[in-house]
């Protein structure tokens, strides 16, 4: 027991040859399955031949019937002369005669549709099983038409169409008729049989042997197909064929019948087989079941653990198999999952210090840019002879850098963001007084959302540098705080300046802007920084058209979070 337990894969495998028993056992029954299909093939494909055989037989018999009573009453004496008459002295009287006589071969049989008969002289009169008279229908261009394919001097020919019934459920017998005197011919007779009541006699057969019956002529065309059930998925089938060369005309027959239909011994031979196969299958996939059931298990262990690794959680795994290989695969597994662990902890590691590096390198490009303007500003003013001004502008400038070390915190609350933006704002507010007006719409409760240091400031110093500074008249800074959705707000810095091109909102956008000497350069640096902290391309949207100002909306999500 023990020697099975550590037993390795390759010798366990070697029970896997009992599959060949099961594989040897499918393949007899697939070539007893293969014998049996092909003689029950064999057999069904000559009960329809002769089936087939069977129905032209049949289907002749009813042409020949009618054929031979329709010759009988149009070769009698009183026909004759009646046809001789019209041929030489045509009168109604002589007409009314030969059209009786056409309805009395109607009335022989419920299978004539319609008889049309053509004299010499190229006159038609035509008969429905109805009793009406048709005669004054026919062309002698129709008829041309009708008789180029047919084939009936001398004899007798069938047409899969007719000139006056439908020609989907009518087919037409043609003869030509001669005198019995001089064997002149007289004309050509035409009668239009309806082929749904003449294969009454043979549907019952199509019935018993669950056939389809598909009648083409010598030119592949459709003559009659009887289809029991079309939409009926009768699955797989024997197909039959018989090509008959009768007197005047040439049908194919082609029968299709289900497999389904197949001989009772056949049928039971199948179950039979089918019953041992399934016996001996389950006995060895029993069999197979309990073997490898041992090594299976381990497995299943595994590939749950490596699920959970999945999950971001780094498992040891412990396979409770003594196999050799098992236990060989399970050290590999927990010794990589170490290395991993170690690796995964590395790399997060690295990742903290380079993000930090990178925001420390943005922020360390925007502070330069604005103490230059602002520096530039309070010269300004004490060069203009402004020192209450510019003493104002120093201690709003100190506090604003004060707020701005922040303890050398990089997240602040929104609170404080908006008090250095407000110390900025004292600043420009009192050199551009005549500039710009500030706006602020700010929903308080959301004061304490912890936002990244410097977020705003940039948005508005280039709001007023690049926006209104340049608009010639008095503009509109516009700064908005709202809730967005459940875990964001929305900032928006907004001014109603000069606004820029499509192309310059692309560059600043995309990061194209890699001087600082155009406008834009903070602003792009600013965007960069804020979409690293918040770790989104998506989180800042910039609007704007020129003449009608520029829109830089912050979508925040509450660093605290």
């Amino acid at each position: 027991m023990q020697f099975v337990k550590r037993a390795s894969i390759g010798m366990k495998m070697m029970v896997f040859t009992g599959a060949l028993f099961l594989f040897c056992t499918v393949l007899s029954a697939a070539v007893y399955w293969s014998v049996i299909e092909k003689a029950s093939r064999q057999e069904l494909e000559r009960v329809s031949g002769q089936t087939l055989s069977s129905i032209n037989d049949g289907m002749n018999s009813q042409f020949e019937y009618i054929h031979r009573f329709a010759t009988a009453l149009m070769m009698g004496n009183s026909f004759q002369a009646l046809v001789s008459k019209q041929n030489g002295e045509p009168n109604l009287e002589t007409q009314i005669g030969i059209e009786r006589t056409l309805y009395n071969i109607t009335e022989f049989s419920d299978q004539i549709g319609a008889i049309i008969f053509q004299d010499t002289n190229g006159k038609f009169y035509g008969v429905k099983s109805s009793g009406e008279t048709v005669g004054n229908r026919i062309s002698k261009e129709m008829a041309d038409r009708f008789l180029e394919a047919a084939d009936y001097r001398g004899r007798w020919d069938i047409l899969p169409k007719a000139l006056l019934s439908e020609p989907e459920s009518h087919i037409s017998l043609v003869f030509d008729l001669q005198s019995t005197t001089d064997f002149r011919q007289l004309g050509i007779v035409i009668i239009e049989i309806n082929m749904d009541k003449l294969s009454g006699a043979f549907r019952d057969t199509l019935h018993r042997y669950d056939l389809d019956l598909q009648i083409r002529d010598s030119e592949a065309g459709i003559v009659k197909a009887f289809d029991k059930d079309a939409k009926e998925d009768r699955g797989e089938s024997c197909i039959a064929h018989l090509t008959v060369k009768n007197d005047g005309f040439t049908w194919e027959y082609t029968s299709i019948a289900p497999m389904g239909r197949l001989d009772d011994a056949y049928l039971q031979s199948r179950k039979m087989t089918l019953v041992v196969l399934g016996i001996n299958s389950c006995v060895l996939f029993l069999g197979i079941y309990v073997i490898i059931r041992g090594f299976l298990l381990p497995l299943k262990r595994m590939v749950g653990v490596i699920d959970r690794t999945g999950e971001d959680v780094l498992v040891h795994v412990d396979l409770k198999s003594e196999t050799k290989e098992l236990k060989q695969l399970e050290k590999a597994y927990n010794r990589m999952t170490d290395r991993i662990e170690r690796l995964l902890e590395r790399i997060v590691a690295e990742q903290k210090n380079l993000r930090k590096m990178e925001l420390s390198l943005l922020q360390a490009q925007i502070n330069p840019h604005f103490l230059y303007n602002t520096l530039n500003d309070i010269s300004a003013l004490i060069v203009t002879d402004r020192k209450a001004q510019a003493c104002h502008a120093v201690k709003a400038f100190s506090n604003f850098y004060r707020r701005t070390l922040s303890k050398g915190k990089d997240i602040i609350s929104l609170k404080e963001e908006l008090m250095i933006v407000s110390d900025y704002l004292v600043v420009q507010e009192i050199r551009f007084e005549s500039i710009f007006l500030v706006e602020r719409e700010i929903d308080e409760s959301l004061l304490e959302v912890r936002v990244p240091k410097l977020m705003l400031q940039p948005l508005v110093e280039n709001a007023i540098y690049h926006g209104l500074r340049p608009l010639g008249r008095k503009g509109t800074l516009k700064i908005t705080v709202r809730k967005e959705r459940k875990e964001t707000i929305c900032v928006v810095v907004a001014d109603n300046g000069v606004g820029m091109s499509e192309s310059q909102m692309q560059d600043i956008l995309n990061g194209n802007r890699v001087s600082e000497g155009g406008s834009g350069f903070g602003l792009q640096k600013t965007i960069e920084r804020i979409r690293l902290y918040f770790g989104s391309t998506d989180c800042v949207e910039l609007h704007s058209r020129p003449e009608e100002g520029t829109e830089i909306i912050i979508h925040v999500t509450d660093l605290n979070s």
